[in-house]
């Protein structure tokens, strides 16, 4: 998987903010406002096999692993160091600088805040009610983000090519040791 292939899944996935507002006045849930980690499943990628994803994250710190094709890919985003680590089997961790364009792929991730919320009304399928919102970023890219109406927590991202299903996710503080850089970091 080639690192803008990552970017952009790290970018659509990672974390919300608190502060969210709707185009109309309707109470948005303060999704992914506090540490949290969750696993997910793409689908609609190039592969009939879905990609596997774990996220981990911590206010600026996230931890991304990615399972393709049987192949595990780790990224640590440091936006408090601006950087983003990649761990390279048998090799040296690459580090790369949090530029403004890594950064404006990373806007999903940091600046959902900045987001324009449409509530689209809800859905009826599965065992509860889904809230579904249309999410305009201040970089003009949208989707669709479906929260269960009872628990409050994330059940589908969908842009126009990758649909995202959290299959687990759970508040809770996070090691630190996730976050950090491994010791061969050029």
């Amino acid at each position: 998987m080639r690192f803008y292939q990552i970017v952009l899944l790290v970018t659509v996935c990672a974390s919300f903010f608190p502060s969210m507002a709707t185009a109309q006045a309707t109470d948005v849930p303060p999704v992914m406002s506090k540490p949290y980690s969750a696993e997910l499943a793409l689908l609609g990628n190039s592969s009939s096999i879905p990609t596997m994803m774990k996220f981990f994250v911590d206010g600026p710190k996230t931890r991304i692993e990615i399972t393709e094709d049987g192949n595990l890919t780790v990224e640590i985003v440091r936006e408090d160091q601006q950087k983003i680590y990649i761990p390279v089997p048998g090799g040296k961790t690459k580090e790369i600088p949090l530029t403004d364009k890594t950064r404006d792929a990373l806007v999903y991730v940091a600046h959902l805040a900045e987001g324009k919320f449409e509530d689209l009304g809800h859905e009826a399928t599965g065992p509860s009610p889904r809230a579904i919102y249309k999410v305009t970023l201040t970089n003009g890219s949208n989707f669709c983000l479906w929260i269960d109406s009872y628990t409050h927590l994330p059940v589908k991202l969908a842009d126009s090519r990758n649909t995202f299903i959290y299959l687990k996710f759970e508040y809770g503080d996070q090691s630190p040791a996730l976050f950090e850089p491994p010791d061969d970091t050029k």
